[in-house]
């Protein structure tokens, strides 16, 4: 939605041998995506003023900041003024500094503007221009959009959708058991009423007492209430005959964006459900591979609707990808890996050439208390190692093991370390270890 990696790609032609596309998405309900999305445009909008003392000389500052929220209540007022089913949000990037002592000499802020179709966002794109360069006028300061990416409106296809619904309905649900029940019941302890009605309503069906989990496929001629995101496969449907799959991975009620789907992503029940899209995503594919006739409908289809309005690629030429650079690891320190909600070291090396290998097996493994255990895998057993002057800790002298477990420590300058920290011994003996 926000990087629209698929619209770039169909954009420089990464489809055009492409006869078919299936994909999925995980969801609360287990069903045959209507093919209902909001077309998006992510632009970024930078006010230039001047910067002045804002007690001392306020009547030469041009403020950037005032011109974005002058621009926030234009838009504002716009709103009564446009489909309902339109959607405008917006957030700062840049709000000018910190000290209110300053007139801010630049502001950067950043909308989304999402309608149902192409044509729609265009013509709401061009009016919150219009709001922008009135805020400008009114502060006295310039105005430069920039659009960031852009995603279009789902096209539907019919033939696939009917044929993975077969698949789908022959499958049955996902086959989720007990324990995965109750881990989402605990889920639904913490969301709201109104959470778990709007779940169901999306897809159309009512809430059932009782059921934490949907282990069924629901009809595809069963239709939800309507609201909907944005997804960068949209631009993939316009581009080739392609149909998506809505898969059970998550407590019913849960929303999207939360700290709830989150601490489902890993759980036994996200496993089954991504499990039982690729089985039904690879069950389609195997009858496109087989039913000339299928894909022959599917492509028929898709050239029908392409005929009553042609794709128009929404990102402008001269936008590329917003690709953000790798952090980079300082050179002989440590090699990182997600593991959790955070990041263990893979090895520690210390500065000097014959530091411990804290991936031998043997090394100590240390509590947050001090307490020291023995590692019978090395560093892959868990990520609190220790060892001393290359050897395993326990063969280290008393005072030395006692004044590692003491060590005092410091924080590492990365930021993407997250709660990361590397120890050193208070002693004169080379040792170092890390733990998370």
């Amino acid at each position: 939605e926000g990087g629209a990696a698929k619209a770039f790609m169909v954009r420089d032609g990464a489809f055009e041998d492409v006869d078919a596309a299936i994909t999925w998405h995980p969801a609360t309900h287990t069903k045959v995506d209507d093919a209902q999305s909001l077309a998006n445009t992510r632009i970024d909008f930078t006010f230039t003023g001047r910067a002045s003392h804002a007690a001392a000389a306020p009547h030469l500052g041009r403020s950037a900041l005032d011109a974005c929220e002058l621009m926030n209540v234009g838009i504002q007022y716009m709103r009564e003024h446009m489909p309902s089913s339109a959607r405008i949000h917006y957030a700062y990037l840049d709000a000018g500094g910190t000290a209110p002592n300053v007139v801010q000499g630049r502001a950067k802020i950043r909308y989304t503007v999402r309608a149902t179709d192409l044509p729609g966002m265009m013509a709401l794109i061009e009016r919150v221009k219009k709001v922008a360069e009135g805020a400008a006028l009114m502060t006295e300061t310039s105005v430069q959009p920039q659009v960031i990416s852009a995603v279009s409106n789902l096209l539907g296809n019919t033939p696939l959708e009917d044929a993975l619904h077969d698949v789908m309905d022959g499958l049955g649900g996902v086959p989720f058991d007990d324990a995965d029940r109750a881990y989402a019941a605990q889920i639904q302890a913490t969301l709201s009423p109104e959470d778990i009605v709007a779940s169901s309503r999306r897809f159309g069906v009512e809430v059932r007492d009782g059921e934490p989990l949907c282990d069924y496929v629901v009809p595809h001629d069963v239709k939800g209430d309507g609201m909907m995101g944005s997804t960068d496969v949209a631009d993939v449907s316009w581009a080739v005959p392609t149909v998506q799959a809505r898969v059970a991975t998550h407590a019913i009620g849960t929303p999207g964006h939360s700290w709830q789907i989150t601490a489902q992503g890993k759980a036994p029940a996200a496993h089954k459900g991504m499990t039982y899209a690729g089985a039904a995503m690879g069950a389609l594919a195997r009858k496109l591979f087989t039913d000339e006739v299928l894909l022959a409908r599917a492509k028929k289809d898709h050239q029908d609707r392409l005929a009553k309005q042609p794709y128009t690629c929404p990102i402008p030429a001269d936008v590329q990808p917003p690709l953000q650079p790798r952090p980079t690891v300082p050179q002989n320190r440590t090699s990182w890996r997600r593991r959790g909600g955070g990041l263990v070291p893979l090895f520690f090396r210390q500065s000097g050439p014959d530091g411990p290998d804290l991936r031998a097996p043997g090394v100590l493994r240390a509590g947050i208390d001090g307490s020291l255990r023995r590692s019978e895998h090395g560093l892959r057993s868990g990520p609190h190692q220790f060892a001393l002057d290359g050897h395993p800790l326990d063969r280290a002298p008393s005072a030395e093991r006692e004044a590692l477990a003491r060590a005092r420590f410091h924080r590492w300058s990365l930021p993407s370390l997250n709660r990361c920290r590397s120890y050193t011994s208070t002693s004169s003996t080379n040792c170092a270890f890390a733990w998370m």
